[in-house]
């Protein structure tokens, strides 16, 4: 206590001058024990007014991990949402699906093909109107207007050679 009324009575150059001595003779160094005791104080002091660190730091863990665990369910969620989307995409790219969902949506517009020579030329107009209005990919145009021709016309288009039968033009 002393000491501190005489270091607050000296003015800056009176303090300057005694800590260049104290430095001079080695005196500036701290305390051994004096270190350990002020981290306990401090320790003591934070704990006392509310603030621990090690509370501190488990709590930025815990915030940690649970934004751990929400990164890790979004990316689970997106992962899933990323495949239902490829297979959505596969099954509407699967020629098999795509044939029966086009053949589904003329299967009440396009009517059969009748045994009357003089309608053939109406009928395939008629047809290619309708695959021009619904968009029908070309590679699936012969494919399904097989469904809509008569008996005749079907045995007729067996015979043909195979790469023929692809192609509407050629039908």
């Amino acid at each position: 206590m002393r000491i501190e009324k005489a270091v607050e009575a000296m003015d800056r150059e009176m303090l300057m001058a005694a800590w260049a001595q104290l430095v001079a003779e080695g005196k500036d160094k701290p305390i051994e024990g004096a270190a350990a005791v002020t981290a306990e104080t401090d320790s003591v002091e934070h704990r006392f007014l509310g603030y621990d660190p090690e509370l501190e730091k488990e709590k930025l863990r815990s915030e940690r991990e649970k934004l751990e665990m929400k990164m890790k369910a979004k990316k689970d969620k997106l992962d899933l949402e990323s495949a239902n989307l490829k297979f959505r995409e596969q099954k509407e790219n699967d020629e098999p699906a795509r044939s029966k969902k086009y053949a589904d949506a003329l299967r009440g517009i396009i009517p059969k093909q009748t045994n009357e020579p003089i309608e053939v030329v109406s009928f395939f107009r008629n047809v290619e109107r309708l695959f021009l209005d619904f968009k029908l990919p070309k590679e699936l145009q012969a494919a399904i207007i097989r469904t809509f021709l008569t008996e005749q016309a079907k045995t007729l288009i067996a015979k043909l050679d195979p790469d023929k039968v692809s192609k509407l033009s050629k039908v």
